[in-house]
């Protein structure tokens, strides 16, 4: 979708996104403290109930479960050679259950590493958001969205890996 063809939805008056998804998968029951992105292979059907479930109440979009789907992120539950796969099929899943009249929004949040710590390299981290971006996108992701990074570099490198891999609106 390209930044025209958004802004002319937008426009049309009120644009409303869905809500948490990691609350929602807790109510279901994700024990705390667990990695939501998991539920992407073990309960695709809890996702896809959540998303439909926001667009019964009016949103135009969904987020997929991708938030921690940087494969730094992954590492704490041994996912980090599967983040293509993880995000793919968080897109797959929001695609499926919403059609092709809603738009799917690939979401990408900050890994948890300090740069300035030396945590991660840029490049490392550059490279992680690429994998994460690229599953998104071949999934069927409409647009992606950077969402609650706190540190300017990180989500700098968030945004150049992401127009490195696609044409999409960010």
């Amino acid at each position: 979708m390209s930044k025209s063809e958004f802004l002319s939805l937008v426009n049309q008056g009120t644009f409303l996104f869905d809500g948490a998804i990691g609350t929602e998968l807790q109510a279901r029951g994700l024990p705390v403290g667990e990695v939501p992105e998991k539920w992407n292979f073990s309960n695709p059907d809890a996702l896809a109930d959540i998303h439909k479930k926001y667009i019964d109440v009016g949103a135009r979009a969904v987020t997929t479960n991708s938030f921690g789907g940087s494969p730094h992120k992954l590492k704490s539950c041994s996912l980090q050679d599967k983040a293509y796969e993880v995000n793919k099929i968080a897109a797959e899943i929001a695609r499926k259950a919403v059609g092709d009249s809603i738009l799917v929004v690939g979401s990408v949040g900050p890994t948890g590493a300090l740069l300035m710590m030396g945590d991660l390299s840029e490049s490392e981290m550059a490279s992680g958001f690429e994998i994460q971006i690229k599953g998104l996108v071949d999934g069927g992701a409409d647009l992606i969205i950077l969402e609650t990074f706190s540190d300017p570099d990180e989500i700098k490198i968030a945004l150049q890996a992401a127009k490195a891999v696609t044409d999409l609106t960010v």
